[in-house]
Protein backbone atom coordinates (compact mmCIF):
# COMPACT_ATOMS: atom_id res chain seq x y z
CA UNK A 1 0.00 0.00 0.00
CA UNK A 2 1.29 3.43 -0.93
CA UNK A 3 2.02 5.39 2.58
CA UNK A 4 1.31 9.07 2.54
CA UNK A 5 1.65 11.45 6.08
CA UNK A 6 -1.15 12.29 8.20
CA UNK A 7 -1.29 15.87 6.97
CA UNK A 8 -2.09 14.73 3.27
CA UNK A 9 -4.20 11.98 4.36
CA UNK A 10 -6.04 14.72 5.90
CA UNK A 11 -6.25 17.20 3.18
CA UNK A 12 -7.32 14.67 0.68
CA UNK A 13 -10.42 13.37 3.26
CA UNK A 14 -11.75 17.26 2.41
CA UNK A 15 -12.72 15.95 -0.79
CA UNK A 16 -11.93 16.32 -4.57
CA UNK A 17 -9.05 14.23 -5.08
CA UNK A 18 -8.60 12.52 -8.82
CA UNK A 19 -5.85 9.93 -8.93
CA UNK A 20 -3.94 8.61 -11.92
CA UNK A 21 -3.35 5.05 -12.33
CA UNK A 22 -0.23 3.62 -14.94
CA UNK A 23 -0.58 0.22 -15.24
CA UNK A 24 1.40 -1.91 -17.17
CA UNK A 25 -0.96 -4.18 -18.63
CA UNK A 26 0.02 -6.94 -20.71
CA UNK A 27 -2.20 -7.48 -23.96
CA UNK A 28 -4.50 -9.89 -24.46
CA UNK A 29 -4.96 -10.87 -20.79
CA UNK A 30 -8.05 -9.93 -19.45
CA UNK A 31 -7.83 -11.37 -16.19
CA UNK A 32 -4.52 -9.89 -14.72
CA UNK A 33 -5.47 -6.56 -16.17
CA UNK A 34 -8.43 -6.64 -14.53
CA UNK A 35 -6.99 -7.70 -11.27
CA UNK A 36 -4.42 -4.75 -11.54
CA UNK A 37 -7.57 -2.61 -11.95
CA UNK A 38 -9.06 -3.69 -9.12
CA UNK A 39 -5.91 -3.38 -7.05
CA UNK A 40 -5.74 0.47 -8.03
CA UNK A 41 -9.38 1.14 -7.15
CA UNK A 42 -9.09 -0.59 -3.66
CA UNK A 43 -5.82 1.37 -3.40
CA UNK A 44 -7.71 4.89 -4.25
CA UNK A 45 -10.34 4.01 -1.90
CA UNK A 46 -7.83 3.27 1.12
CA UNK A 47 -6.26 6.65 0.23
CA UNK A 48 -9.51 8.50 0.12
CA UNK A 49 -9.67 9.68 -3.51
CA UNK A 50 -12.77 10.36 -4.99
CA UNK A 51 -12.05 9.17 -8.65
CA UNK A 52 -9.28 6.92 -10.17
CA UNK A 53 -8.22 7.45 -14.12
CA UNK A 54 -6.83 4.53 -16.32
CA UNK A 55 -5.80 4.96 -19.50
CA UNK A 56 -7.96 4.12 -22.62
CA UNK A 57 -6.10 0.29 -23.16
CA UNK A 58 -5.92 -0.25 -19.18
CA UNK A 59 -8.13 -3.70 -19.77
CA UNK A 60 -7.57 -4.93 -22.77
CA UNK A 61 -3.54 -4.05 -22.77
CA UNK A 62 -3.40 -3.10 -26.31
CA UNK A 63 -0.49 -1.42 -27.33
CA UNK A 64 -0.46 1.71 -29.74
CA UNK A 65 2.16 2.19 -32.53
CA UNK A 66 3.99 5.01 -32.37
Amino acid sequence: MFEIDSELREYIKMGGFVGLAQTNPIAGDLEYNSNKILDFIKEAEALGLDIVAFHLNALIGYKMDD
